[in-house]
């Protein structure tokens, strides 16, 4: 397990997740989209909206939801925890989390 930062424009959180998401985060967050878009099991994330006399599908998440996704349909045998919130989105991250990988939703 490895710690990242994750955040959605609100507090940022310190999580502990499979290496593998550690490893590849892009990867994982792009696959979280799709399947917010697609999966059967995502529909209460998705939103309709109307513009310019057109409907369209939005979706409305935040770390959270993809922490659940992670450890519902990814990883549930090694899941993902929240440690801590670190600060809040718009100060800089301490110091002793600088190395950590962030990642804002």
């Amino acid at each position: 397990m490895k710690k990242i930062i994750l955040s959605a424009d609100n507090n940022l959180k310190l999580y502990s997740v499979p290496d593998e998401v550690a490893d590849d985060l892009g990867k994982y967050s792009f696959e979280f989209n799709q399947w917010l878009f697609q999966s059967p099991y995502a529909e209460k994330y998705r939103k309709q909206g109307i513009s310019n006399d057109k409907t369209y599908i939005y979706v409305v998440y935040n770390e959270k939801d993809f922490i659940e996704y992670l450890n519902q349909w990814i990883f549930p045998d090694n899941p993902s925890v929240f440690i801590e919130n670190i600060c809040e989105f718009n100060e800089k991250i301490p110091d002793k989390y600088a190395a950590y990988q962030w990642y804002n939703f």
